[in-house]
């Protein structure tokens, strides 16, 4: 049997197995389905004895079937497959003549034998009374040879054991002469004789029994011999972002007693589900009910994805007058390709900035390439876009006078809250506020509000240059009251252009020059 792959646990083990651990198995050839054969000797049978495969001799008809079951066939010395058996049972004998690599005592109970061919040396016959351990250590492949130089008597309930994945059809016993099988033993392996094979009462072979020469003889009893189960097939569950752990599911070989192990050492489950497994390679091994084990299938759980840590919340840009979203910074992002939500923001490498955000509280989960979604950021909180101000409403305007050389201007509609007014930096508060000594000139105005934001210009404020003052009126002539007119008068000029006042007298007119008449007696000066 060869399993799909050499098991891994082996590195570990403490044992130091010798070279023909790996060895080539014996080649059944054409006895590969017979549970008993002989090539020269009777075959009788007393008894409800149950052979589970061929059965067949070179030289005789094998007998007392029935009452003996029989699943298989059966061969004599008229058939084919008998002659071709007869022959390939002294090429197995021959084949599992190889070179001992360790001794074993021919008293074999008690005995616990590790992978190996094994002699018990030259001429020495054998008997087992009690058990004898076969440990394969783990490995469905584990070949144990045993080589008997003389005849092998087991005793009534003595049994030979097969551990940690030990198989019966890797299991080969070469006897050089008689075997006899007590009453209620257990005995397992194929054996390879060169004299008779008794099953004694109620005695169970699960294996072969094969002999070159010599008879064969049942009393009652069970000879099972079967191939190996399948490897098994399965299905994997891996660990996910949530579960650390993974499964494996048998999907096949199932059958009634069947028994599954992953190490090769523990046979206990029946369900072919093993659960809550770790991340390692599992050797997947089917027994059947009789022992036979099957090749190793080799399973990996793989490492649990890993969950990523929430993103760190770095610098956060603001809306500003003039952008109405913010942004953030986010740092801490996993290796690989990522996808950030909200938003299904897509990337790789370990920062990144979202932009484009409105108003509101947001937080921040990133998704790995495994799909392992980590916690939420810590809250983000984007500002309302601060409001601009509208452009300050001009109210009343003003002008300079004669006396007064600057104007004034009522601005409405300001923000509220603190604001400052340009040109000329005036702060305030308040909707409304007239701003005071505007020299001649054309004017507009912005307001900035508390945050920062600048208005577009108002309307334009025209300032006008201040009106001139005259020079005072220059006398000219003047005329003195005479003995027949009693008024006088007086010229004068220098007056400005265009319509004009003169006072006292209020007297109206135009021109650059003018007399006033009629002045009586008394002193007078004039303004214009």
């Amino acid at each position: 049997m060869k399993s799909k792959i050499i098991n891994i646990l082996f590195a570990s083990i403490i044992y130091i197995f010798p070279i023909f651990l790996f060895g080539q198995l014996p080649n059944l050839r054409s006895t590969v389905t017979f549970a008993l054969f002989t090539n020269a000797g009777a075959f009788d049978n007393v008894g409800a004895s149950s052979v589970k495969g061929d059965i067949g001799s070179n030289t005789y008809t094998p007998t007392g079937f029935p009452p003996g079951i029989i699943s298989g066939s059966i061969f004599n010395a008229s058939d084919g497959q008998s002659t071709l058996a007869a022959t390939d049972v002294a090429l197995l004998y021959d084949d599992l003549s190889r070179t001992p690599t360790g001794v074993v005592s021919p008293t074999l109970g008690g005995q616990v034998l590790i992978a190996g061919v094994y002699s018990t040396g030259v001429g020495a016959a054998a008997n087992l009374s009690g058990d004898i351990t076969l440990d394969a250590q783990g490995n469905p492949d584990a070949l144990f040879i045993i080589r008997i130089d003389g005849a092998l008597g087991v005793s009534g309930s003595a049994n030979v054991l097969l551990i940690n994945s030990a198989s019966p059809n890797n299991v080969f016993w070469q006897i050089n002469g008689a075997f006899s099988l007590g009453i209620s033993a257990v005995f397992r392996g194929t054996i390879v004789s060169a004299g008779a094979i008794s099953l004694l009462t109620n005695s169970t072979l699960i294996g072969k029994g094969l002999t070159k020469a010599g008879a064969i003889d049942l009393n009652a009893s069970i000879v099972i011999t079967k191939l190996n189960p399948a490897d098994p097939t399965l299905t994997i569950i891996q660990p996910t972002c949530a579960v650390a752990t993974g499964s494996i599911t048998i999907t096949a070989p199932f059958a009634t007693g069947m028994t599954y192990s992953i190490d090769g050492f523990t046979y206990s489950n029946t369900s072919g589900v093993f659960s809550s497994l770790a991340a390692g390679n599992y050797n997947v091994i089917a027994k059947d009910i009789d022992g036979f084990v099957s090749g190793i299938t080799v399973a990996t759980i793989n490492t649990q994805p890993l969950t990523p840590t929430a993103p760190i919340v770095g610098a956060i840009t603001q809306p500003t007058c003039t952008v109405a979203t913010g942004s953030v910074e986010l740092s801490g992002l996993p290796l690989g390709n990522w996808t950030i939500n909200p938003g299904a923001i897509t990337g790789s490498g370990s920062t990144t900035k979202i932009n484009n955000l409105l108003a509101g509280t947001y937080n921040y989960t990133v998704t790995n390439a495994d799909g392992c979604t980590s916690l939420a950021s810590a809250n983000i909180l984007i500002n309302t876009q601060p409001p601009t101000p509208t452009a300050p409403i001009v109210g009343a305007i003003t002008q300079p006078t004669c006396t007064v050389a600057t104007g004034s201007v009522e601005l409405s509609g300001l923000p509220l809250g603190n604001w400052t007014i340009n040109p000329g930096a005036i702060t305030g508060s308040g909707s409304t506020t007239t701003i005071n000594n505007l020299l001649a000139g054309t004017y507009n105005y912005t307001v900035t509000n508390a945050d920062g934001c600048t208005s577009l210009a108002s309307a334009n404020v025209l300032i006008n240059t201040q009106p001139p003052t005259p020079t005072a009126p220059i006398v000219g002539a003047i005329t003195q009251p005479t003995c027949t007119v009693a008024t006088g008068s007086v010229e004068l000029s220098g007056l400005p252009l265009g319509n004009w006042t003169i006072n006292p007298g209020a007297i109206t007119g135009s021109g650059s020059t003018t007399t006033i008449n009629n002045l009586l007696a008394g002193t007078y000066n004039y303004t214009v």
